[in-house]
């Protein structure tokens, strides 16, 4: 950009940041007048039409990188703070000015222009620190090594941590002009910036690491020259983000779970701490852009005990993007670290961190049978995985034996997603049902074998997994018939002889029991029909003392009928029913009749 020579007079107080403000906005505002105060009026005349609007060439947006420069001039406090923030949201610097030379710099800083002020002489006598010339961070100073061994001293106040450009010019030929900074309590923090040569400039950079008074020493490195010809020091400070000091997990600046943010990695060894808290366990996604060549920075989540829960995340190189999703295994708060990985590098140029917060679902905590999230028999419900390693135990409770069909869909491409069912004493009652692989749906028919609590535990098969797509759970229940439990001889179902009852083989293992009395001796026909297409229904006959009185009778195949007939004595018999191979069910009812052989059914066609 061209340089442009001013001086200044700027007064404080309201006028002052009035004034400053629409500098601002006149620097900052894209295609502003270029018109120059005291143009000549346009001649009279009718109005000449409009400009005729071409139509844009192209429809490409503007992808170019708006950030928000703030400067506070003789401000502080309130005013000072909302500067500050409005810097660090708009991805651009705070720039503090007390004085004419600092308000310059600020301004050519912050508008991209050169703004060269009238240098400030030194006033002797500076030879000691406690008599240094007040400097400001970001102008420039002259002097003279003059007499031998004339040390010049300079002090100025920075308000945040920071790096320090150091340049001596217009050198006399024969001064090797050497500096040091110190802080505040004098004690160098640099090696002694040297020329290559007597008459070349000096020029170095030096870390300010955090906020204070620094003072800058000026000397002939020899000790052995002296010129009245004065030399330039130039200083330019650039400070670190807004956010400093935020070096430790004490001082970590508060941010939100998703958003954008703007920081740097100044000075040297620089580390970034920022605290966030979120509602429910989850996942959160760091992205971070915008790196200068020479950083490559990494990055590391703490859970709210500072304990490190993820391992650093680093780049492919340095100045690459770096990104990463990171578990949050609880509702609470976080603390995020970013630095250099190698701690030798920094920049003033800011770097731009996307945070994304992942969310679990609304069922959560429910990792755990304690936990267990209640559920209806056949409930439709959404869920996620959600951190890696989630487990999501569902509870609920039939009133009898039965079958439960469960449907798993909606699955995310990268989930491979696994159920199994437990007892009330927590003990498998079936096998992990496994898909096909991962992202399919997962489907099963589970036997209950009782009235009871049950749980059920979804979850993703390797549990190195997760993602924020919602699955869909869908429970369907189908009790078996009305007298269950009827399986032993104690829960026995009463039938008359003659009568036809309906019962079913729910859930697999299912077994029936009935009980009837037998007047006279004679032939009794035992007929079961109506019997599904994957049942082959087998009954047999005890006696009142619950001894075997046949075999078991079978049916040809499985949906056939069977009849059979026996010969029974007078007293009370028991017959029971099951599937032959008590691996099949059915929620379509059997026919059972017992009567005597001259009035058995015919059977069914």
């Amino acid at each position: 950009m061209p340089s442009a020579k001013c001086r200044m007079g700027i007064g404080t107080g309201r006028a002052a940041v009035l004034a400053l403000l629409l500098a601002g906005l006149m620097l900052a505002w894209p295609g502003a007048a270029t018109g120059q105060q005291g143009d000549p009026p346009p001649p009279p005349g009718p109005v000449p039409p409009p400009p005729t609007v071409q139509p844009p060439t192209s429809t490409q947006p503007d992808t170019r990188t708006i950030r928000i420069q703030t400067i506070g001039f003789d401000v502080g406090g309130v005013a000072e703070r909302q500067l500050r923030d409005m810097a660090t949201a708009g991805g651009g610097r705070y720039f503090p000015a007390a004085n004419e030379g600092e308000l310059l710099a600020a301004l050519g800083t912050a508008a991209g222009v050169t703004l060269t002020q009238t240098l400030t002489a030194e006033k002797e006598p500076n030879n000691t620190f406690g008599t240094a010339n007040p400097a400001a961070a970001n102008g420039a100073i002259s002097g003279s090594i003059d007499p031998q061994r004339d040390d010049d001293w300079f002090v100025l106040d920075v308000d945040q941590p920071g790096l320090l450009d150091v340049k001596v010019t217009n050198v006399p030929p024969d001064l090797d002009i050497t500096v040091r900074v110190f802080n505040g309590e004098v004690y160098p923090i640099c090696d002694w910036l040297k020329p290559v040569k007597p008459g070349a400039e000096t020029t170095g950079r030096v870390d300010i690491p955090r906020r204070g008074r620094y003072f800058v020493q000026v000397v002939d490195g020899g000790g052995n020259a002296a010129s009245a010809q004065p030399y330039a020091l130039g200083l330019d400070f650039h400070p670190a983000d807004g956010a400093e000091p935020n070096n430790t997990v004490g001082t970590a600046t508060p941010i939100q779970a998703s958003g954008e943010y703007f920081l740097s990695i100044l000075p040297l060894r620089d580390y970034d701490w920022f605290t966030f808290a979120v509602p429910q366990r989850g996942a959160v996604h760091v992205k971070i852009s915008e790196v200068p060549a020479d950083l490559d920075v990494h990055f590391r989540l703490h859970n709210a005990e500072n304990y490190p829960i993820s391992e650093w995340v680093n780049p492919l190189r340095a100045g690459a993007e770096v990104e990463a999703t990171l578990d949050l295994p609880a509702a609470g708060n976080y603390y995020l670290v970013v630095a250099d990985a190698a701690d030798n590098a920094r920049s003033p140029d800011k770097l731009k961190m996307a945070l994304t917060y992942q969310a679990g679902d609304k069922h959560e905590f429910n990792d755990r049978f304690g936990d267990a999230t209640p559920v209806d028999p056949n409930v439709r419900l959404t869920a996620n995985i959600l951190p890696k390693g989630d487990v999501d135990v569902y509870c609920l409770r039939v009133d009898a034996p039965g079958a439960m069909d469960v449907a798993i869909g909606n699955v995310a491409a990268n989930l491979e997603l696994q159920f199994r069912v437990f007892n009330a004493e927590r003990y498998p009652i079936t096998d992990w049902v496994n898909p096909l692989r991962a992202g399919a749906e997962n489907r099963e028919t589970v036997d209950l074998p009782a009235a009871g609590l049950y749980f059920l535990i979804v979850q993703e098969a390797g549990a190195d997994q997760r993602n924020e797509a919602p699955y869909s759970l869908q429970l369907a229940w189908r009790p078996g018939d009305a007298s269950e439990p009827d399986s032993t001889m104690e829960w026995a179902r009463p039938i008359q002889l003659g009568q036809a009852v309906q019962g079913t083989i729910l859930p697999k293992r299912d077994q029936d029991a009935y009980v009837f009395e037998v007047a006279a001796e004679g032939d009794y026909t035992v007929a079961v029909t109506n019997v599904a297409a994957e049942l082959d229904i087998h009954c047999r006959l005890h006696n009142g003392e619950n001894y075997p009185v046949s075999g078991w009778l079978k049916p040809l195949r499985a949906g056939a009928e069977t009849i059979e007939t026996v010969k029974l004595k007078p007293g009370r018999y028991y017959i029971y029913l099951v599937d032959g191979g008590h691996d099949a069910r059915a929620t379509q009812p059997y026919t059972l009749t017992i009567a005597p052989a001259a009035a058995a059914p015919a059977p069914s066609p």
